[in-house]
């Protein structure tokens, strides 16, 4: 036997495994593959390892099965849940990441991990060596001892002899016998009835044990405690058996196995990708700042001649596919500074063309004019297949250098967003991490302290690697992200809708869309004045001057001085947010005025005073960035400006809309999906009720009022119709009785009986509603009616709220995303034909189910009745699509 070790340390695995599954929640990967446990327990291990640098290390884990303390005592841990799936489907996974580590794993039928653990302690500390077992479970502080320890990692503390005793107030050897006096409800240890931890604690410290306790009762001076022993005596004995650590387990004893070997990068590196621990998976590769990609073989050069680059451009020519980055400094990509451009046409190969540098250094920065000369016919090639990341970007910043680039084929973040839409951000570095396992470098991380920055230096060769090394990545993505888009079904979905839709968004911002300066100017100036009059409104409700826009001081005038009762509190005291306040208003005016008030402010600042700063100097118009890869359900939304809130009904809402306005000789036309979601839910739910009702082109809200108030549909009042409409709406989005009780001011009473009288009469709603709620359970995931994915992991959520949550979202994804779809299609379609007909009109907005076009008055119907056909026939739904559409001077004429 090897001489034994200066330290050994024990991981008691299968607690930090359940308290890592419940600490952190709502963690799994692309195909909802759970993942929170083994990320946690991951965690832990990595710091002990990097804490440590152990030479020796086991991890102990709880084997399935019964063990012997059910023999002992069937209820023992009975009132534990079973294991959860989410939970179980790590462990492979976690025994995985052990091994890899060169980490022992230990388990042994019908033993507690806790018992390995105290087999393994008592022969080490036996053969003099220091054992220091990694874990927060109480139960193990009964092993401490001059040479053994407990480290708890989450809490970062280490107990000793001494940290046990303060605690308990006796040594460790006496905590097993104030654990069975006291119990644990958690794992069925029933102790004695009415002796608490205090009571056992003081019982242990003057008697010793439970059996000295047990023989010495009438030392004893409360009659009720003697009576209790005496009557559980057997229990608390039991209870002993059940809390002491069984130090016997067969296993066999040998330092060689706890000897932690070289750890396998490569099964580690294969684990990181299925759980996709991108973070992980970076800091194994290594340097950071060294890409993987650039490895012996890699070629990535600089073409800085016009001689090179012609040749550049000779051997592009004649490959069917290449990819294509564009690197730009600027705001927006019409503003933007150009500096390289970089290209890749074959695995391991690229180049980077600077198009900017130090003026010191000429050969540095490839002159505009040569470039064009020689690139743009290979760019303007529709017949060269281009990939490239954020494709509708790099068509922008090529147009601005005079180049109309042609087909652009494949964009690796949109694929990237298209197969698992939760993600929220999506950048090369990351994808490429994912799927490629490699890891992008970064000019700037490239640079040494005292550099200057990549948009003023010339084409050093960590920016020439950076720039190559991104395009020989999108390259290599398009095989990897083609196949998953085939294998989910996804193909069709990024070939026939998000990419060609990339050209339309393209031109949309393009275009822009005019501003009347004036107009806004003249608003300003009301809002001002409106602005000032409702604060005064406020000062005399509230009987004084306070500042409106302090949370606090607001919060003291109505809570503090009106009384008004409180809803929620926050880290700074009572909110008074607009829930709260509108939750408020019934109550008193002064809530309702403050909405108003701040209602009028966002606007002010938001929009009237924002856009004039937003106009581009050389178009005199505002170009709002449209994101395809934000929203999960597929829905478009835009930014600098967002043209997605602003105000429809408001009277200031609508001023704001009279700013946008069409060119001399133009108009704006706006064509509307009427009620494109309930149209939707009919098709999908086959409701017949709901179908008539469209069928028959009835207006469906004072159709659904009708029903509800058992009225005929002339008899419904507006505030009926307003009832059915939220009602209607709300169906498709989920809503609960709090949530319509709330919206209605009504009682949740009400709201019930409103909901359930819905139901009666759409059954088939009811019985969709059941059906897709149930599939996403299922299968993890919802579609729409053309294939688009939505992924739903907390479907499987312990949280109520998290669950009920995702259960909404499953309802409202299939409509919504449908429509979005819909939408998108249109957008295509009516492009292409504007295109094809070389009509004097241009998409130039969309919002929501709103498509607003700058059409020449000369062909006005044309237009429209092109517009409204195109936008009519995207789907055969079992109801037909409908389109109201307007025009007029400006936007708000138009709507």
């Amino acid at each position: 036997m090897a001489n034994s070790p200066r330290t050994l340390y024990l991981i008691d695995g299968s607690s930090y495994i359940y308290r890592a599954f419940y600490a952190i929640p709502s963690l799994s990967t692309s195909h909802d593959l759970p993942t929170n446990a083994a990320y946690g327990f991951l965690g832990m291990l990595r710091r002990v390892l990097t804490v440590t640098q152990p030479e020796y290390m086991a991890v102990a884990l709880d084997a399935p099965g019964p063990t012997f303390r059910h023999e002992l005592s069937p209820a023992y841990k009975a009132n534990r849940p079973q294991m959860p799936e989410a939970l179980a489907s790590q462990l492979p996974f976690i025994r995985r990441i052990i091994t890899a580590y060169g980490i022992a794993a230990l388990e042994v039928p019908g033993y507690e991990a806790d018992d390995i653990i105290a087999t393994i302690t008592t022969w080490a500390a036996g053969q003099g060596t220091e054992v220091v077992i990694v874990s927060g479970d109480k139960d193990l502080l009964q092993l401490v001892s001059a040479n053994i320890q407990v480290w708890d990692t989450m809490k970062d503390r280490r107990l000793g002899p001494a940290e046990v005793e303060e605690l308990f107030g006796v040594p460790p050897s006496r905590v097993v016998e104030i654990m069975a006096l006291a119990g644990d409800s958690t794992d069925n240890i029933p102790g004695v009835p009415g002796i608490g931890p205090k009571t056992a604690r003081r019982l242990i410290k003057e008697f010793g044990s439970i059996e000295s306790l047990l023989a010495n009762l009438d030392k004893i001076p409360s009659a009720k405690q003697r009576a209790r022993l005496e009557t559980y005596a057997d229990q608390a004995r039991l209870s002993r058996q059940l809390v002491v650590l069984d130090s016997q387990v067969p296993l066999p004893k040998d330092w060689s196995q706890f000897k932690v070997a070289r750890k396998d990068n490569d099964a580690l590196a294969a684990i990181f990708r299925e759980l996709e621990f991108h973070k992980f998976l970076r800091e194994l590769e290594g340097n950071l700042h060294e890409p993987a990609a650039v490895a012996a073989g890699t070629s990535y050069t600089c073409v800085s001649t016009e001689s090179e680059l012609t040749e550049l451009s000779s051997r592009l020519g004649h490959q069917r596919q290449i990819a294509v980055v564009a690197s730009a400094r600027g705001r927006s990509p019409l503003s933007a500074r150009v500096r390289g451009l970089a290209v890749s046409w074959q695995p391991r190969t690229g180049c980077y063309i600077p198009l900017t540098g130090s003026p010191a250094d000429r050969r540095s920065r490839m002159p505009l004019e040569v470039f064009r000369k020689s690139l743009a016919p290979v760019l303007t090639d529709e017949k060269i297949l281009k990939v490239s990341p954020d494709s509708k970007t790099t068509w922008l910043l090529l147009h601005t250098m005079g180049i109309d680039c042609q087909g652009l084929h494949f964009d690796p973040l949109l694929a990237a967003y298209l197969l698992d839409p939760g993600k929220g951000r999506y950048s090369l570095r990351t994808i490429a991490s994912k799927y490629l396992n490699v890891s992008l470098p970064s000019a700037k991380e490239s640079h040494r302290p005292g550099q200057k920055a990549p948009g003023s230096v010339s084409a050093s060769p960590a920016i020439v690697q950076a720039a190559a090394a991104e395009a020989e990545a999108s390259l290599r993505l398009r095989e990897v992200l083609h196949r998953k888009l085939e294998l989910e079904q996804l193909a069709q979905l990024f070939y026939d809708v998000e990419m060609p839709l990339t050209g339309v968004l393209a031109r949309m911002e393009l275009r822009g869309v005019r501003l009347a300066t004036e107009q806004l100017q003249r608003l300003s100036q009301e809002l001002s004045e409106k602005l000032a009059l409702s604060e005064e409104r406020i000062f005399s409700m509230a009987g004084e001057v306070f500042n409106v826009n302090s949370s606090q001081q607001l919060a003291a005038i109505l809570f503090d001085k009106l009384g008004l009762p409180t809803r929620k509190k926050t880290k700074t005291g009572y909110s008074t947010d607009m829930g709260v306040l509108s939750s408020l208003a019934h109550l008193h005016p002064l809530p309702a005025e403050v909405i108003t008030y701040r209602s009028l402010l966002k606007l002010k600042n938001t929009y009237v005073d924002s856009l004039p700063r937003l106009i581009h100097p050389a178009t005199g118009r505002i170009h709002t960035s449209y994101n395809q890869m934000v929203t999960a359900t597929g829905r478009l939304s835009s930014s600098n400006p967002n043209l997605q809130n602003i105000p429809v009904r408001t009277q200031e809402g609508r001023a704001i809309r009279r700013a946008f306005v069409a060119a001399e000789g133009s108009c704006l036309l706006a064509a509307d999906y009427s009620q494109i979601e309930l149209r939707i839910l009919a098709h999908l739910s086959d409701d017949e009720a709901l179908k008539q009702a469209f069928l028959s082109e009835q207006d469906i809200h004072r159709q659904t009022a009708a029903e509800l108030f058992s009225v005929e549909p002339q008899a419904v009042t507006e505030s009926m119709r307003r009832r059915a409409k939220t009602i209607n709406f709300g169906i498709i989005y989920g809503m609960s009785p709090y949530g319509l009780a709330k919206e209605l001011h009504i009682t949740q009473a009400e709201a019930r009986d409103l909901i359930d009288l819905y139901f009666q009469r759409h059954k088939g709603v009811g019985r969709y509603l059941e059906k897709v709620t149930e599939e996403a359970r299922q299968q993890g995931f919802v579609t729409t009616l053309f294939g688009r994915k939505r992924y739903l992991p907390d479907l499987q959520s312990r949280n109520r709220n998290v669950r009920r949550f995702a259960e909404r979202t499953a309802v409202n994804t299939p409509i919504q995303g449908t429509a979005a779809d819909i939408i998108k299609i249109a957008m295509i379609r009516i492009d292409r034909e504007l295109r094809f007909r070389r009509l004097p009109a241009t998409m130039i907005m969309q919002v929501h189910d709103e498509l607003v076009f700058e059409v020449v008055a000369e062909v006005l119907t044309e237009v429209t009745a092109l517009v409204r056909e195109q936008m009519e026939s995207v789907v055969a739904l079992s109801v037909p699509l409908r389109v109201k559409t307007n025009y007029g001077d400006n936007w708000d004429q138009a709507h």
